[in-house]
């Protein structure tokens, strides 16, 4: 049976292409491969073919400068789709750092092609919380000010191309992302054509012993004639691999955010849930979900209630048993305030970057606002502080829990931390940590309790959590202008195919 995919070796210019002998069209070449080292950037000086045949191709990248090589495993899986796997190896009697690294990228600007003119070809790109399908010639949504000439775009996790003149699709995913945030950018000039076209990601300052090898993130390339099957299968693929098992049936929850905000109480949770059990639960409503507010001082991540809580979450828990409901919280396990008494009695918790640690990454956006700070998920102290007050929340009866602000330890900024193996800063590994700890926690107590992924790195609670939050939040100001829905609704669209799989 003839494959989609063929790998060429150009080895007069150190270079490889993959191409399709049935999509004539297709041309990812010229690609080589990059790496950043110790804070510099090298090209390879040349590959060596270590093994080529119908079913397998591997290839040996030559960095001598750098004082390492990557081998690059090309599997044939069947005729629809290529697997490539990669591996750092440190030559050197020395550790190295490593910073970031492009698999394949695009040598020549202009070379590449994507179908017949493919300038109109579609684009699926996707950043977790926002997603939408666009036209390569036409500027990304989420990439902010462009140039007229050029449109700039990125995907996380997967990237799609569709060219309805083919009527032929291309998918890219990683279908690994236990340690790196896989991504997927081009930019594409209306008189040159594709400048850059990059599948890599942020090594986040990993260390790599002397003479060890470094395991990188897997990527799938799948082509087909109808790119949601692509997106679909692709789904299938991560679920499969990763064991997920999706809840049987959607969960309806109240939230106090949008009526209340900081204003809520153990009263109005009560109210509502009287008025609710008539009206709502009938309709499927099964959690009332307190979201901030309930927390000492308003802070992200307290675990302790406030004043407005008097009789504590177990209390209010047990009350809303009594009408019917369960206990919903919103809590952002990860952030850390200033005004916290972790960033107080234990500064060694929390990341830095290379001016301080810990090092701040923004500020609260409502009171008390104040400096917030990311939870070093490497440190033993923080991972069991985490467990610790994870389980007080699950035995005190909250059975759905909203995990708010979780990605504020993959800021690239923030890559000092207590153990450099383990990725934080630029990759997603401490918080893939971080996510593991919460949920074998929270099931340890209730097996039946909902975990909700609410940030935009959608790998960070990958076959941890049961729910994918998939639009931007509805607004904040009370009046939702018909932009932000469009936004919105676009993105639940595109986000479709991952329901009952991811």
């Amino acid at each position: 049976m003839e494959k989609f995919f063929k790998v060429n070796i150009n080895e007069k210019d150190g270079s490889i292409g993959i191409t399709s002998p049935k999509w004539k069209n297709l041309q990812l070449a010229p690609l080589i491969c990059e790496v950043q080292i110790n804070g510099e950037t090298y090209q390879p000086i040349g590959f060596q073919i270590m093994r080529s045949n119908e079913e397998r191709l591997i290839l040996l990248w030559n960095f001598s400068e750098a004082q390492i090589s990557l081998m690059q495993k090309f599997t044939f899986m069947h005729e629809r789709k290529l697997v490539m796997e990669s591996e750092l190896k440190n030559l050197s009697d020395k550790p190295l750092t490593f910073n970031s690294i492009a698999l394949l990228k695009l040598k020549e600007p202009g070379k590449m092609r994507l179908g017949r003119k493919h300038e109109n070809a579609l684009l699926y790109e996707d950043i977790g919380y926002r997603a939408h399908v666009r036209r390569l010639s036409q500027p990304c949504s989420f990439s902010g000010n462009q140039q007229m000439e050029e449109s700039v775009g990125y995907s996380q996790f997967c990237w799609e191309i569709y060219n309805p003149l083919d009527r032929i699709a291309l998918l890219i995913g990683y279908t690994t992302f236990e340690r790196w945030l896989g991504t997927v950018r081009i930019i594409y000039n209306q008189k040159i054509g594709i400048t850059s076209w990059i599948i890599g990601f942020d090594g986040g300052n990993t260390i790599i012993d002397s003479e060890s090898n470094l395991p990188l993130e897997e990527v799938t390339f799948i082509i087909g004639k109808d790119p949601w099957s692509l997106l679909e299968e692709f789904g299938d693929l991560v679920k499969e691999k990763y064991h997920i098992t999706p809840l049987k049936r959607s969960p309806v929850s109240w939230c106090s955010w949008y009526p209340y905000r900081h204003n809520i109480t153990e009263d109005n949770v009560l109210e509502n849930a009287k008025v609710a059990a008539q009206r709502l639960k009938p309709l499927g409503l099964e959690y009332m979900k307190v979201d901030l507010g309930w927390q000492k001082g308003f802070l992200p991540s307290s675990y302790e209630e406030n004043e407005k809580f008097p009789h504590g979450l177990k209390w209010l828990s047990e009350e809303l048993e009594k009408i019917g409901f369960k206990l919903g919280i919103w809590i952002a396990p990860f952030t850390i305030s200033e005004f916290d008494p972790v960033f107080k009695e234990h500064s060694e918790w929390l990341l830095g970057d290379e001016m301080e640690k810990p090092a701040s990454y923004g500020t609260w956006f409502w009171r008390p606002q104040g400096k917030i700070y990311a939870l070093d998920l490497t440190h033993p102290g923080a991972q069991e502080y985490l467990k610790e007050n994870i389980k007080v929340l699950a035995e005190k009866g909250v059975k759905y829990f909203k995990l708010d602000f979780i990605s504020g330890p993959c800021n690239p900024r923030l890559r000092k931390r207590y153990n450099n193996k383990i990725v934080a800063g630029g990759g997603v590994e401490a918080v893939r940590l971080g996510s593991k700890i919460i949920a074998e926690t929270v099931k340890s107590v209730n097996p039946d309790a909902v975990i909700l992924n609410c940030n935009p790195y959608e790998v960070c609670g990958l076959g941890y959590f049961d729910l994918l939050y998939t639009c931007n939040d509805t607004g904040n100001m009370g009046y939702i202008p018909w932009s932000t829905m469009r936004e919105n609704f676009t993105s639940v669209a595109c986000h479709l195919w991952k329901n009952r799989r991811l």
